[in-house]
């Protein structure tokens, strides 16, 4: 049982933002009512403050874009059809949503009607500790327990499991990633066994989608505690369609460094090129994220490798590429220390420039052409296996001798 933060003695800091008063200011001399929602409130009861600041009104989306315009304040029709609009005032970020109920759902989105009722829209909200609204004043509406259940570390939907579930199948993974970080002990097992028998569902939703999920499942904490449960449920089958692996990724969140999401897919994905490979195109995961991943799992690194293979591989691969492949390979015997030696070299081992360039060998009458690029690599190797300190006559002087 966690302890919550009593909001009445220590109220959120963005609910006496200037930028907030002006918001809800308008919003109330149009004739509506407003609300804070959701994920803001909630990390307020858990003593955190969040970027992320939703606001629910009873006015209509159309209004709510004319009357903050009017204002002079910067609104963005960001989903006028689902009743969302986007004000920028200041530094911060405040997404407007119409009170609204779902009329008819087809697994992936809904056809939205507006309502004037607060417990109706607390109704369509997916879990218990997402329903909780919060007026200007401090005042707290809470419809379906879920102070509760947050401070009982208890993830559970609002009504039928099965129903919910049947909307938008998208949150089933939005269970585990909220079981993750706010879950204690078991999950819920009623809406632990609604999202087990909805796994086969899962095809229908965009990779997209399904990636943003995981890759914050993993961002988490304790990645583990959601994942194993994920496991147990089928849904990891269901989502990467192959074994993957739990160990390496405990081994890498026991590593004394941090690791972000790409790092610890690596090593969920047991550090498997062509797994590696399968999953960034069905994930369609960014170029960069791709890119990265991919030679994170290229190729593993020894423990016993000498100061100048550690060298060599870093002036290889560079900063980024070189770390991640020490984390993928580390998490896999997180007992070996002197991978923390490798870490230290990128700080203390400036990476050098090869002193010979291609305009150096074309001065020297080396023709261009796909033999220049050949006699380049061989110089870089040479230069390379000399702990990089021959100098450039040095290296074009053992050219030269060595092709007369």
């Amino acid at each position: 049982m966690r302890k919550l933060v009593d909001l009445i003695t220590s109220p959120p800091p963005w609910l006496s933002y200037p930028e907030s008063l002006t918001l809800f200011s308008e919003l109330e001399l149009a004739g509506g009512q407003a609300r804070f929602v959701g994920g803001c409130v909630r990390d307020a009861l858990l003593g955190q403050v969040s970027d992320d600041l939703d606001v629910c009104t009873d006015l209509p989306p159309e209004t709510v874009l004319e009357v903050l315009s009017n204002a002079g304040l910067k609104v963005i029709p960001t989903g006028l059809k689902h009743g969302t609009v986007t004000a920028l005032i200041g530094e911060h970020k405040y997404e407007i949503t119409t009170l609204r109920v779902d009329v008819q759902s087809f697994g992936r989105h809904a056809d939205v009607a507006f309502t004037k009722s607060w417990l109706e829209d607390a109704a369509r909200r997916d879990f218990t500790v997402n329903a909780l609204y919060m007026e200007i004043s401090g005042t707290l509406h809470d419809y379906y327990g879920g102070m509760s259940d947050l401070e009982k570390g208890i993830i559970q939907f609002i009504g039928d499991a099965d129903t919910r579930i049947e909307e938008d199948y998208l949150r089933v993974l939005r269970f585990f990633r909220f079981y993750g970080r706010y879950g204690q002990g078991a999950p819920d097992v009623r809406s632990f066994k609604a999202c087990a028998d909805a796994y086969d569902k899962l095809g229908d939703l965009s990779a997209e989608r399904i990636s943003r999920e995981l890759l914050q499942v993993l961002g988490a904490s304790d990645p583990i505690k959601a994942l194993s449960q994920m496991q147990r449920a089928g849904i990891l089958r269901a989502v990467i369609n192959d074994e993957v692996s739990l160990n390496s990724l405990e081994g890498m969140l026991k590593l004394p460094i941090a690791s972000d999401p790409i790092n610890r897919l690596s090593a969920f994905l047991g550090g498997r090129a062509e797994l590696a490979k399968k999953s960034s195109k069905k994930f369609r995961l960014s170029a960069k994220a791709d890119k990265r991943l991919a030679l994170m799992c290229r190729e593993y690194i020894p423990p016993d490798l000498n100061i100048l293979g550690q060298k060599s591989r870093l002036y290889k691969l560079g900063a980024q590429a070189f770390k991640d492949q020490v984390l993928l390979s580390w998490s896999m015997h997180p007992a070996e220390s002197r991978f923390s030696d490798y870490l230290e070299l990128i700080e203390e081992w400036t990476i050098p420039h090869c002193p010979v360039s291609g305009k150096d060998l074309l001065k020297i009458g080396i023709t261009a052409g796909p033999d220049l690029g050949v006699i380049l690599k061989q110089i870089e190797e040479v230069w390379i296996k000399s702990d990089f300190t021959l100098s450039q006559s040095d290296l074009l002087s053992q050219m030269v001798s060595g092709n007369s």
